[in-house]
C-alpha cells in the first residue's frame, strides 16, 4: 500500500490493490473503512489534499502542481481544491504565503 501512496498521480486501481493483498475487493473495501474510517476513494482524496497543501505552500504553480498530483487539467484540480476547502488554490496559497 505504501507504493500507491507515494505514487499519488498514478494510483492503482481498487482491483490491482485487492489481487496485491490477495483478497477480494468486497472484502477490501470493507476492511478498508473499518480500519480507516473512510472509503478507499475518501482516503486517496484527503491523501492528495495533504500533498496539494504541501504543494502551495511552496513555490510551484497552480498547473505544476496539477500535474504533480496526476490532474489532466489545472481546472479539475482546481475544481478538487475548491470543493475540498472551499477556497480556491490561488486564495489558499495567497492567504498562507510565508513572510
Amino acid at each position: 500500500m505504501d507504493e500507491s501512496i507515494d505514487n499519488i498521480a498514478n494510483p492503482p486501481s481498487i482491483g490491482s490493490l485487492a489481487r496485491m493483498l490477495a483478497i477480494n475487493e468486497y472484502k477490501l473495501k470493507a476492511g478498508f473503512k473499518q480500519l480507516y474510517g473512510a472509503t478507499i476513494y475518501e482516503y486517496f482524496r484527503k491523501l492528495r489534499m495533504e500533498k496539494a497543501v504541501s504543494f502551495l505552500s511552496g513555490d510551484l504553480s497552480i498547473g505544476e502542481i496539477a500535474t504533480q498530483l496526476g490532474y489532466k487539467s489545472q481546472r479539475g484540480f482546481t475544481d478538487f481544491f475548491t470543493e475540498y476547502s472551499a477556497m480556491t488554490p490561488s486564495k489558499w496559497k495567497k492567504s498562507n504565503k510565508r513572510v
